[in-house]
């Protein structure tokens, strides 16, 4: 028995386009949305488009169906919290989708026999391999990125800090590791009017530095509690485009990870 599967031309051809598009604005907004998701709910939303085409013909109410069915699936894939995102989001849609097609028109017309859906698939798998790539470079990061608490006096502040496994740093006076901070963060803590010391610094080039460091009353870490925590500052150039303020050095972490240091050094609580 001889079993035939028919793919239609146009329908690939309106998936492939659909996921590109979504692992551009992906890239481009830089948005937290699974490849594999975003594959799926352009096919859905392909499909929805091919019957709702069969059912009423190329009218008024085809075109209504795929316009909301452009914003069902873009809010399904990136789930935008603001609605100024969101409505940027729609925008380079628009954009996006009027670029790409005058461009694959050109392919089509001027490409010989019909190599255009060849280049349109290796497009689109490439872009595929980007997304994957840069969603696992994300959760590498992510699992990297730890929500803090830093208490100095009367003032409290709550940053995104980067737990830097290759950070070495410590305070050679007090025998504790030393955490490097913004200056926004410096600033917002008062610590720029307290008294400082230097601490020498070993940076990557093999050029040895001064730094100024604080003691600040305590750093919290999930439900451990680091008190008399040494805080640094250095260039704010490092901090420049990120999302985290705070680098926490791999010191810090052995103390919270070793029980025996802990209980070694009353500095380090746990709830």
């Amino acid at each position: 028995m001889e079993v035939v599967v028919y793919i239609d031309e146009l329908w690939l051809r309106s998936c492939l386009f659909g996921i590109g598009i979504s692992i551009f604005l992906k890239i481009w907004m830089k948005q937290q949305a699974g490849t594999v998701r975003l594959v799926i709910v352009r096919f859905l939303q392909t499909t929805a488009g091919v019957g709702l085409f069969v059912i009423s013909g190329f009218g008024v109410w085809y075109q209504i169906g795929c316009i909301l069915f452009e914003l069902f699936g873009l809010h399904i894939c990136f789930h935008p919290g603001k609605a100024s995102v969101f409505f940027r989001m729609v925008l380079w849609d628009l954009i996006a989708t009027v670029a790409a097609g005058g461009i694959l028109n050109l392919l089509a017309t001027y490409l010989p026999g019909n190599n255009s859906l060849f280049l349109e698939s290796a497009v689109v798998f490439l872009g595929i391999m980007v997304s994957i790539i840069l969603e696992e470079r994300r959760t590498i990061q992510d699992l990297r990125l730890y929500d803090v608490w830093l208490m100095h006096q009367d003032r409290k502040l709550q940053i995104r800090a980067l737990y830097d496994t290759g950070n070495r740093l410590s305070d050679p006076y007090v025998h504790r590791p030393v955490s490097i901070l913004s200056e926004k963060a410096i600033e917002t803590l008062g610590l720029a009017d307290e008294k400082s010391r230097l601490v020498p610094y070993h940076c990557i080039n093999g050029e040895n530095e001064l730094i100024q460091v604080w003691t600040i009353d305590c750093v919290k870490i999930g439900k451990t509690t680091v008190h008399d925590a040494v805080v640094g500052k250095t260039g704010n150039h490092i901090f420049k485009g990120k999302e985290y303020e705070m680098i926490l050095p791999a010191g810090l972490f052995y103390l919270i990870s070793d029980r025996k240091e802990s209980r070694r050094n009353c500095y380090v609580h746990k709830d």
